[in-house]
């Protein structure tokens, strides 16, 4: 690599030094607020979520953001999961030491070391299955489903190992109630 003559080094310092904006010919404010901004309203839901759960801000076009919710500590979530979820209604140990079951007024949560490995969340009315998973914060548009009289289900996709979706009946596509698990205790990493 050819090495810099201190006065090309220099000259660069300099150049990058000052007030001027970063991309000539576009002002400083549209650089530094625009983009957020845009990529929020372009990328929906999933974008307007904070990392922070303190900064937390529910979207609202969702019925109950699942797709935040699950795999987060129960703690650090713990006061999203109550204004969402509604209040806790009976909390009980799982056997064969799958952690809790924490039943609300609008979701069920399993929590295992404090992590919410599972969210079932019934819906508030039959819905079609891409507008139930967009009103649980998840993308709508999937691949292929594994499709029973009783089901849908997406194994291994999006970060979870299970997406279950309930149907009311065979003969319709409407669901009523989505089951979301990050993993299943005991289960082997590798396993599908």
């Amino acid at each position: 690599m050819p090495r810099l003559r201190p006065t090309a080094a220099t000259v660069l310092l300099v150049a990058c030094t000052g007030d001027a904006p970063v991309l000539q010919g576009v002002p400083d404010d549209r650089i530094l607020t625009e983009p957020a901004a845009a990529v929020a309203e372009d990328q929906g839901p999933v974008a307007r979520r904070s990392a922070n759960p303190k900064l937390y801000v529910k979207p609202d076009e969702l019925y109950l953001d699942a797709a935040w919710i699950t795999g987060r500590g129960y703690q650090e979530a713990r006061g999203v999961v109550s204004q969402q979820a509604g209040a806790l209604i009976r909390s009980q140990p799982l056997p064969d030491g799958r952690g809790d079951e924490l039943v609300f007024e609008r979701a069920t949560l399993r929590v295992l070391e404090d992590r919410i490995y599972r969210v079932d969340v019934p819906l508030p009315e039959p819905t079609r299955r891409d507008l139930a998973l967009s009103m649980l914060g998840f993308a709508p548009a999937v691949g292929e489903w594994l499709t029973t009289h009783r089901e849908y289900r997406l194994n291994n996709e999006r970060g979870y190992r299970r997406i279950r979706m309930l149907r009311m009946d065979a003969d319709t596509e409407l669901v009523t109630q989505v089951e979301a698990w990050k993993f299943i205790p005991g289960e082997h990493g590798n396993r599908r």
